[in-house]
């Protein structure tokens, strides 16, 4: 009996190592993964046909990348992951690069992306958008991204899908250089972005539109060309703890009328600035109404806004917000008020 559970121990040992090594060849350009795989080797994917290198068949698999590389050729998409529940994407630090997507995860939810380094993908590092399904609970973790147009694109297609759901995201621990717009909310709530280190923002570190109830929280975003934070048409977020350092517009609150004309839904408010770092800027804290809407009942206080040109700057349909115990350390002027509202300052 032991003869024979010795065999059989042997025998399962072969077939797991055939399995493994199964496993690790069968990952090619052009495949549907169907389970999880460990990749042993570099992928060359310049002339796939068939607009990816990869894609996720099925829910809930992961695919470790285990360190190496995924190549494309400017076109297509490293990783596509659509309307799937639960893929895992572990990098070990592979590289995902030149594509026009490095991970395309449309209609998909609760997708973990972890240590994997994007370069030169021309779109977006990540692209998560939603056009039927609701998309809930990514998390994207200790990635790295550079060059590109968006590095961390969320959201509901730029337009509202009625009854679709962006929602619960992490997205944290992740560095940026050189993107365009690094971190981009469009339509999704309740999302964390925090401890994430974004270095010359080509136009934005992060961008919300029509996004409330976010809690962004001890970023550093520095040498910004031009907005640390852009805010539109968004109520209820909490930004708090950040360190803001260099650019044009430390953070940006607007509010501004897009394709359909103004709606009653064209407002700031509720937004709550504190305890952030305000360093070198034109204009530290900007609020203003474009076209339409308000900016109202936000809260700017006990920020610090060092060495800016101009501290506060108000303007439009911006009324009855508190911008109190804000500290100005060579700020040319503190505030600048050419609003029709009645804020506190």
């Amino acid at each position: 009996m032991n003869n024979q559970c010795r065999k059989m121990n042997r025998l399962l040992g072969i077939l797991l190592v055939l399995g493994t090594v199964s496993a690790h060849a069968a990952v090619r350009c052009g495949m549907t993964v169907s389970e999880n795989v460990v990749l042993d080797r570099d992928l060359y994917c310049e002339n796939s046909d068939l607009g990816y290198a990869l894609k996720v068949g099925v829910d809930d698999i992961t695919i470790d990348m285990n360190g190496h590389h995924i190549f494309g050729r400017d076109l297509g998409i490293g990783i596509q992951g659509k309307d799937v529940k639960g893929f895992a994407l572990m990098g070990n630090g592979g590289t995902i690069s030149n594509f026009e997507l490095g991970v395309e995860l449309t209609d998909s939810s609760a997708a973990t992306i972890k240590d994997v380094m994007f370069n030169k993908n021309i779109l977006a590092g990540i692209s998560s958008q939603s056009t039927k399904n609701d998309i809930i609970d990514h998390q994207f973790y200790s990635n790295t991204f550079s060059y590109g147009e968006y590095g961390i694109l969320v959201g509901n297609n730029f337009s509202h899908n009625q009854g679709l759901e962006s929602s619960g995201h992490k997205i944290m621990d992740n560095q940026f250089y050189r993107i365009d717009i690094n971190i981009g909310l469009y339509f999704s709530a309740n999302t964390e972005i925090s401890n994430n280190f974004i270095w010359r923002a080509q136009r934005a570190g992060v961008v919300l539109v029509s996004s409330d109830h976010n809690h962004i929280h001890n970023n550093q975003i520095l040498d910004s060309n031009s907005n640390a934070i852009e805010i539109s048409n968004s109520s209820s977020n909490n930004i708090s703890g950040n360190y803001f350092d260099g650019g044009v517009f430390g953070m940006f609150i607007v509010t501004t009328a897009y394709v359909g004309g103004c709606t009653p839904a064209d407002l700031s408010e509720f937004n709550q600035v504190t305890e952030n770092y305000f360093y070198h800027f034109d204009w530290g804290v900007y609020l203003r109404t474009f076209s339409c809407g308000e900016v109202r009942t936000n809260q700017v206080t006990n920020n610090k806004i060092y060495d800016n040109d101009v501290g506060i700057y108000l303007s439009g349909a911006v009324r009855d917000n508190d911008l109190t115990g804000n500290g100005y350390v060579d700020t040319v002027t503190p505030i600048f008020d050419a609003s029709d509202g009645n804020n506190d300052y």
